[in-house]
């Protein structure tokens, strides 16, 4: 969701965005650009409005929250787009890496997915939770999507059952935290992908529009169960559909 910007210093001096606390053109630092979808997500923050999602992996055994810290601490240099503060520029926000202390492993909470005030917890916009036998992270939607979040949290959850004594090896969303970020992770695909040149036809049927009464915010609507994937996915392929498709058609 991210690009760091790895020019030469002089490229890097001239590239940083006004209003950044403690730069100027002699003295740069490294800072993160937020893509173009990314860009939207800290313009809605408000009380009534939380652009925050959130994972969960549920293990065999309780969570040791002290190990759980060591293995935060080590997989999140994996991933330093996820270790960063938000910072207001002339005209966009952007990220800054955090060496501030956290975050910080929490006992679960009932309100979960709770808007993240920019300038809390260290400025971190990042919560890993813990209750009984789930891990839960909860992060704010500009630092990534569903499936970075997901490479984060499982990642973690690696480095933590391995400190364990368990052999849990690379690969899928478990990342290796001894390599650095691939190119590709900090890059904005949009500029690449996005363009008049790439523009699929409009789908001839018309956009379901969800009807109802609202619900005031803080309102918890929780849908908790454990499915098999490969009955889910039978279900999705009758419907020509993927599994997130079939799923957000039940719900809706």
């Amino acid at each position: 969701m991210n690009n760091q910007n790895k020019n030469s210093e002089e490229s890097k001096s001239n590239k940083i965005p006004a209003g950044g606390k403690g730069r100027s053109r002699t003295n740069p630092k490294i800072w993160y650009k937020l893509d173009l979808s990314a860009i939207v997500y800290p313009t809605l923050q408000r009380r009534d409005f939380s652009s925050v999602y959130r994972l969960s992996v549920v293990l065999k055994e309780a969570v040791d929250p002290e190990i759980l810290q060591q293995a935060a601490d080590i997989a999140l240099t994996r991933f330093p787009t996820y270790k960063t503060a938000i910072r207001k520029g002339l005209f966009w926000r952007y990220l800054e890496p955090n060496n501030r202390p956290g975050p910080f492993v929490q006992k679960d909470i009932r309100n979960f997915c709770m808007p993240m005030p920019f300038k809390a917890k260290n400025r971190y916009l990042l919560r890993i939770y813990y209750f009984d036998c789930r891990i839960s992270l909860e992060a704010h939607h500009c630092l990534g999507d569903g499936t970075g979040g997901m490479c984060v949290l499982m990642t973690i959850t690696a480095v933590y059952l391995r400190l364990l004594g368990h052999q849990v090896s690379n690969g899928c969303f478990v990342m290796d935290v001894n390599e650095s970020p691939d190119p590709e992770e900090l890059e904005d695909a949009y500029m690449r992908y996005a363009n008049a040149k790439v523009c699929p036809a409009r789908p001839g049927e018309k956009t379901y529009r969800v009807r109802g009464t609202r619900e005031p915010f803080y309102t918890f609507n929780v849908i908790d169960g454990i499915m098999s994937v490969k009955e889910v996915m039978k279900v999705a392929q009758h419907y020509n559909a993927t599994i997130t498709e079939d799923l957000n058609a039940v719900l809706l």
